[in-house]
């Protein structure tokens, strides 16, 4: 054991030698990061100022034909224009009549840059207000002014309303007296939630980019350079290699966060520069043990983000393959700390368990000055099991037997991996025809629309991918799609799972809008069940639940899945089906809730060795969350039923033969 002990410093030293030697390595790993704050707070007031003499050179000339309005309204609108930021000059024109198109740009000419014509109400006992058209052409001047003179006319608007209500009826009765919220936190409290918010962004962004530096050489660059195989012919074990390269690799990441974070608080407390949402009577140096607390918890993710650069460069065949591995990943770690962003996303037991965005949230917290023991000792003890779990990954990475393999062989494998990768194709172009010819079919109309994609995509879909992949494995088209008869148990074991599972989706649900809110205009854009009132429960349950049943689980559990587990793993099966059963439904707030049902669904297809319990688990699923959700069917939402999960477990667990999950 010391002896391992003693060979993983050693490495660990000579990388620590090679990196710091290398200037460029240095230069964007750690120096780059810290500089990066005292630039931006020095500049940033700069780049205002000139922002704003921009502004106020840029000057747009707008014609006004106001004559139908009152003069009241039409003086208000003129002095309006005459208060914005933005450089207007107004020209009164008189037109006999409104101008078409091409009379419209005659009048616009090269000088004026928008047109506002007001005109009598073509119907005055329908509508006795007037109309004022606005003609502008498509450029950034037009519609800049365009934007101004509707900000005036609203302004206007609501002016001229409240003047005719007070007139007409004196005071509001049912407005009595004014609010005004006053904020009683004090700056370094306000300034803590400010700071918090936009840290953890910083923080994964800061580890990414400087950890990858130092992961990339002493992986992927040594394994290009052919140095990394002669260190493991040589009598060092693997364990003594990932370790001593993945303390170089923290090391350096580390420094990189703690120097950039040093950088930001020395531009707040030396008054460098200050940031929009953050109060400029904050005494910084009082906030100091918050953010270093908060550094301090980010630590263990900090750990295991640096853990996870070197598995996927350690997997890398070349410098450039390891830096395109970094791209995903980056937007990966922002997309799990952007909840941190998100005020109404609170810290639980859940958050917690979850790598990254329960590390963001306990930095947001600690540097608002919330202390909560519990989740923050489970962030800290989930974040280093993560990070164990991917240095033990990377220690089976670096097998020698692994590593040395010759590129006959990898070319071999990938010859062997063409059912896979021909199946992949076909799930990215599924998601493609799903999300861009489905969504415009239920444009038109969505229960037809919804019909046309299930039935006609969908099914289409599935039968040519399935062909391909049956003539490639010499079986029927039955067999590929897994139309095989299954057993009972594994029917009865997936009805009860189907059951079980919607009731945790549903506090899923619940889970994710907390931690990543539906904007309310999004919410109702996405509503999917717009047609309900017009249907029977019997008819929402086949469109609902019934035909993406059948549909989609053929697609996706049936020809797909036949293709990737012929040449995947089956864990590697579960993850691209959950990839792109998350994708197919097109939305980022229900991607987590289906991807996880794509997963268990694919775990069940893979045990069984046919579709058909797949379908009977997708169709009872859908037909719990559809009589719950839209007829009203209460005792359905009833937490007992997630008791289900384990009997359905345990009977889908049952083998079939051998090549089961």
């Amino acid at each position: 054991m010391n002896g391992n002990r003693s060979l993983g410093f050693a490495v660990f030293a000579g990388e620590m030698r090679r990196l710091t030697r290398d200037r460029r390595a240095v230069l964007l790993a750690v120096v780059l990061p810290m500089v990066a704050f005292p630039l931006l707070f020095l500049f940033s007031g700069k780049l205002g100022d000139l922002a704003e003499e921009s502004l106020a050179s840029r000057e747009v000339t707008i014609a006004l034909d106001l004559r139908a309005l009152d003069p009241a309204d039409a003086r208000a609108i003129h002095a309006g224009l005459g208060d914005v930021d933005l450089l207007v000059t107004t020209e009164a024109i008189e037109v006999d009549a409104l101008p078409g198109r091409d009379a419209a740009r005659g009048l616009l000419g090269t000088t004026r840059h928008l047109l506002a014509i007001a005109r009598p109400a073509e119907d005055p006992d329908e509508d006795p207000r007037p109309v004022l058209h606005l003609f502008h052409d498509t450029d950034e001047l037009p519609e800049e002014a365009e934007d101004r003179m509707r900000a005036v006319l609203r302004d206007v608007r609501a002016e001229v309303s409240e003047a005719r209500l007070v007139a007409a009826v004196g005071a509001d009765p049912g407005a009595p007296f004014q609010t005004e919220a006053v904020d009683v936190a004090s700056p370094e409290d306000a300034a803590g939630r400010g700071l918090g918010s936009l840290l953890p962004l910083l923080a994964v962004l800061v580890l990414i980019s400087g950890g990858s530096f130092a992961a990339l050489d002493a992986f992927a660059g040594e394994r290009e350079a052919g140095t990394l195989e002669t260190l493991l012919v040589q009598p060092v074990p693997s364990g003594a290699v990932a370790r001593g390269k993945y303390g170089a690799v923290l090391l350096t990441g580390v420094v990189a966060f703690a120097g950039n974070a040093l950088s930001l608080f020395g531009c707040l407390v030396f008054d460098l520069g200050s940031m929009p949402s953050l109060p400029a009577d904050t005494d910084w140096s009082l906030a100091g043990g918050r953010l270093a607390f908060g550094c301090l918890l980010f630590l263990p993710t900090a750990a295991m983000i640096c853990a996870v650069l070197c598995l996927l460069s350690a997997r890398a065949r070349s410098f450039r393959q390891g830096q395109l591995a970094t791209v995903p990943l980056s937007l990966l770690v922002v997309a799990l700390a952007a909840p941190a962003m998100q005020p109404t996303a609170d810290l639980g037991l859940l958050a917690a368990l979850v790598p990254i965005t329960g590390a963001s949230l306990a930095l947001r917290d600690a540097v608002a000055g919330v202390f909560a023991p519990g989740a923050q000792v489970a962030v800290a003890v989930a974040s280093c099991g993560w990070a164990a779990l991917a240095i033990g990954q990377l220690r089976r990475t670096l097998d020698a037997e692994r590593v040395l393999a010759s590129g006959d062989a990898e070319e071999e494998g990938s010859t062997r991996r063409v059912q896979s990768r021909t199946a992949l194709r076909w799930g990215f172009v599924a998601v493609l025809v799903v999300y861009v010819g489905g969504g415009r079919l239920q444009a038109v109309d969505p229960m037809i629309g919804l019909l046309l994609t299930l039935w006609v995509l969908g099914l289409g879909l599935a039968f040519v991918a399935a062909r391909g992949t049956a003539r490639r494995a010499g079986e029927t088209l039955a067999e590929t799609l897994g139309l095989g008869t299954p057993r009972v148990t594994h029917v009865a074991g997936a009805a009860c799972l189907g059951l079980g599972l919607s009731t945790f989706a549903g506090m899923l649900f619940e889970w994710q809008a907390r931690m990543l809110p539906m904007p309310r205009r999004l919410g109702e854009m996405e509503s999917l069940f717009a047609f309900a009132e017009e249907l029977s429960p019997f008819a929402l349950v086949l469109l609902l639940a019934v035909s993406p049943g059948i549909c989609e689980e053929l697609l996706f559990r049936g020809a797909l899945l036949s293709g990737l587990r012929r040449d995947l793993r089956p864990w590697a099966v579960i993850a691209w089906q959950a990839l792109l059963f998350g994708a197919v439904h097109a939305s980022v707030y229900r991607f987590l809730p289906t991807a996880i049902l794509g997963g268990v669904l694919a775990a069940v297809t893979l045990r069984a060795r046919s579709v058909w319990p797949a379908i009977v688990m997708h169709s009872v699923y859908n037909t719990a969350v559809v009589l719950q959700g839209i007829v009203g069917v209460e005792w359905l939402g009833s937490p007992w039923l997630g008791v289900l999960v384990v009997p359905g477990v345990v009977l889908v667990a049952v083998r079939v033969g051998r090549g089961s999950l």
